[in-house]
């Protein structure tokens, strides 16, 4: 079936009755986050790290919506897709027209570099499927790709405006990982692996009819219409795919009416063996860590980076360095990161502490943590101090005015409690707390005897 192509007048038209209300907040800074992954998956392509190998989640956001498509995607397409997408979000909201070399393509997923032809032969076919979104009363369908030139080993290509805004920024979004999107070796599992991404948060898929799963998988209409050949080619092979390559797999549930499913739900759980083990020497402690970033404006992504370059002992060191000789010294510096990767950087050995100078910056710390330990005491004490009259206060109205009598006199009997309280004189037949003395007293004593349970 040959889908038809959106006209630019027709492109026009859906932007324009989109715009009045959104389907994403289109132009939100998302680039920067963007930016980080594409620029690190260049770095990983130049040394020659194998996608499917990389120690660490390169992320492309996606927006969540139901999409159908006419045409549905191959195995090949769908990871081009997300590649194109990956490539062109850093600069999705001020460019229509992206470039990226066919070697960076072939590599990011896992594709024989030699056969450029397959690739074409899969881009073309990605210009004549539509994409098409439904969401209450609105319903556009869009090209997912449009013009597209290969010079030499570049491909250029422009991604339609109504994708643009809606991969810009989406308001729901989730995340696919690209070292996965590398990894599978048919569209089902593909498919299967982007449902569960996008229902992580939940663990669960909730319940899909069965319409809804066949788009969701990409099955032409008139393919595996009985249930038992939807399970046997498609269900089936997927999840023993994804448990086999996957950093999260699914068990089926199916829900029945009479002896006919009519929708599945899929339970999503972690699978331990293909998750990234987190590098054990790849953090900092706590105290450097907060220097780089409030001292120095040093970005988490940066500290990040830092670590996989430079030994931790190293690193430490020199923040040790840098904060005696700028922030105690009160010097002025405008670029942290520039500052810090310098002196990472030295050969020379001008990074270093005197041994006066490591005693003196031994003792700021440990009167900094003093200065931190006191006002964290004092925040907790005036918390639960807090805490407790809050109790207190929505308890002690409550109680019947014989009770209160009972539990006053036994407050006056205490021997601590009037050891607290001193010659006060108050009534044994009439509780008095108005003195702030006496309220406080009478709260501890109340507490201790627990009539107000978890009162510290």
């Amino acid at each position: 079936m040959e889908a038809e192509v959106v006209t630019p007048e027709d492109q026009a038209a859906l932007e324009k009755a989109l715009t009045s209300n959104d389907l994403a907040r289109f132009y939100l800074s998302n680039e920067r986050e963007a930016t980080q992954y594409y620029s690190r998956s260049l770095d990983l392509f130049d040394e020659g790290t194998s996608i499917i190998n990389v120690e660490e989640e390169l992320l492309l956001k996606k927006s969540s919506e139901r999409v159908r498509f006419v045409r549905p995607l191959k195995l090949l397409q769908r990871q081009l897709h997300n590649t194109l997408l990956f490539v062109a979000r850093p600069n999705m909201t001020t460019q229509d027209t992206f470039s990226v070399s066919l070697d960076y393509l072939s590599w990011s997923v896992e594709h024989n570099h030699n056969d450029t032809s397959y690739l074409k032969n899969s881009v073309e076919e990605m210009q004549q499927s539509l994409m098409q979104i439904s969401e209450n009363s609105r319903w556009f369908s869009t090209q997912i790709l449009q013009d597209v030139l290969i010079d030499g080993k570049t491909l250029y290509y422009k991604i339609p405006p109504l994708l643009r805004k809606l991969y810009s920024a989406p308001e729901r979004y989730y995340h696919v990982s690209m070292r996965m999107n590398a990894r599978f070796r048919s569209k089902y599992a593909h498919a299967m692996y982007e449902l569960l991404r996008e229902n992580l948060w939940r663990r669960h898929t909730g319940e899909l009819p069965l319409e809804e799963f066949r788009e969701r998988m990409g099955i032409e209409d008139t393919e595996y219409l009985e249930f038992k050949r939807l399970t046997a080619r498609v269900i089936v092979p997927a999840l023993a795919e994804l448990e086999q390559s996957s950093d999260y797999c699914a068990t089926p549930k199916y829900i029945t009416k009479g002896r006919k499913v009519i929708a599945i739900k899929f339970e999503i759980w972690e699978n331990t063996k293909n998750l990234l083990s987190m590098n054990e020497e790849g953090s900092l402690d706590p105290e450097r860590f907060a220097i780089l970033r409030e001292q120095f404006g040093i970005s988490s992504p940066q500290i990040r980076e830092l670590t996989r370059n430079f030994r931790l002992k190293r690193i430490e060191d020199v923040t040790d360095v840098l904060y005696f000789r700028y922030i105690l010294a009160k010097r002025k510096f405008t670029k942290g990161y520039a500052l810090v990767t310098k002196a990472l950087g030295d050969t020379e050995d001008q990074y270093f502490l005197t041994a006066a100078e490591k005693t003196e910056l031994a003792v700021h710390r440990e009167r900094n943590r003093n200065v931190v330990r006191e006002q964290e005491i004092q925040r907790l004490s005036a918390d639960t101090r807090k805490t407790a009259l809050e109790r207190f206060n929505a308890w002690w109205p409550q109680v019947p005015t014989a009770e209160k009598l009972g539990i006053w006199q036994n407050f006056l009997s205490d021997e601590a409690s009037v050891a607290v309280i001193g010659k006060r004189k108050l009534k044994i037949d009439a509780p008095d707390l108005t003195h702030p003395l006496v309220q406080s007293t009478f709260l501890a004593f109340a507490a201790k005897v627990g009539l107000i349970p978890n009162i510290a």
